[in-house]
């Protein structure tokens, strides 16, 4: 029987130690194209060191650590096509954000394209966009 995986995200590039946390992330896929990561699930005493080529499946429901070790690039990807294993959207913002008419004030922090899909998002959603405050990390144009 063929396991379909569905993208959470492709190709994550991380400075070395930075650290990305996954909540209830039981069977997403972690599959590191280059550099190395430092993998720790709770629940479980046992880490793992996982580098280019090599890939883990999470086992824990409960909070999964990835450390990058060095500069390296990751992707991470699902075999659950529903629930939150996935790009933040229109539809998951209309299922877990405050509701427009009570004026909640919004913050979204992550790379441009995130940033600007879920701030948007926000707003067709009926957020004033004065309340939607966002800040930006990684590349924001062409490297040399």
């Amino acid at each position: 029987m063929e396991r379909h995986e569905y993208v959470v995200q492709g190709n994550l590039d991380l400075a070395s130690g930075n650290l990305v946390r996954i909540e209830d992330g039981r069977g997403m896929l972690v599959r590191v194209t280059s550099g190395s990561v430092w993998i720790t699930e709770e629940g479980d005493q046992r880490d793992r060191l996982v580098g280019a080529g090599g890939q883990f499946r999470v086992v824990s429901s409960g909070v999964t650590l990835i450390s990058a070790v060095s500069r390296c690039s990751i992707a991470l990807s699902s075999p659950y096509e529903h629930g939150f294993a996935r790009r933040i959207d229109k539809m998951m913002l209309s299922e877990v954000a405050w509701p427009a008419t009570e004026r909640p004030r919004a913050f979204i922090c992550g790379p441009t394209p995130l940033v600007e899909s879920a701030a948007a998002a926000l707003v067709e959603l009926g957020h004033q966009p004065n309340l939607v405050k966002t800040e930006r990390f990684g590349p924001t144009g062409p490297t040399a």
